[in-house]
């Protein structure tokens, strides 16, 4: 993955994040990092890549579900979206992750309201 500049000709927000994944490429809170740059840049689809290494490095990882989530959300794809909130409060039920998930569940519309957590 390369990141390019922005049409304005500025820096990607990820280019720290590349550069230390460039030297521990097995860190996955740094794919996580870097993916929640890409959200910020509105690159969902890089996001996910991002978050889907950081789960292949760390198996079980409730904040790469959690923002992967967030990821398929602002692309439209509810069923994804929902999946990897519910899998990310399954992993770690703690209140203030549960409240986010609700809140999000809640955005998603009535179907997202109606899954069991």
């Amino acid at each position: 993955m390369t990141d390019a500049g922005s049409a304005d000709g500025s820096k990607p927000v990820s280019t720290a994040h590349s550069a230390a994944i460039r030297l521990s490429p097995g860190d996955a809170e740094l794919f996580n990092d870097r993916g929640t740059a890409h959200i910020g840049k509105a690159d969902y689809n890089r996001a996910i890549q991002d978050y889907d290494q950081a789960m292949r490095l760390k198996p079980n990882y409730p904040a790469a579900l959690n923002n992967r989530g967030w990821a398929y959300s602002q692309k439209g794809d509810r069923e994804r979206a929902i999946a990897d909130y519910l899998a990310a409060l399954r992993l770690n039920p703690d209140d203030s992750l549960r409240r986010h998930v609700e809140a999000a569940l809640k955005a998603l519309g009535p179907s997202g309201r109606n899954v069991r957590h």
